[in-house]
């Protein structure tokens, strides 16, 4: 994977690794952080302090459902 080399970039890249290691899965494609210019993940739309809760919760995830009601919340 490709993220723009940026603080937010890097925080996208090293939450995907965790998410997908802590959930045993892929992410689906609605859940991955935007490749190039695609406009429609949601963890690209994060901003940063968002990126950091996260980061935090995910500690708490034991399923995919359980990283949906944490954006549902959002």
């Amino acid at each position: 994977m490709v993220y723009a080399i940026t603080l937010p970039g890097l925080a996208i890249a090293l939450i995907t690794r965790q998410l997908t290691r802590r959930l045993r899965q892929e992410l689906s494609e609605e859940m991955r952080p935007l490749r190039y210019l695609q406009s429609s993940a949601r963890l690209s739309t994060l901003p940063l302090p968002v990126l950091e809760d996260l980061s935090e919760a995910l500690l708490d995830f034991s399923e995919v459902s359980d990283l949906e009601a944490w954006f549902d919340l959002l």
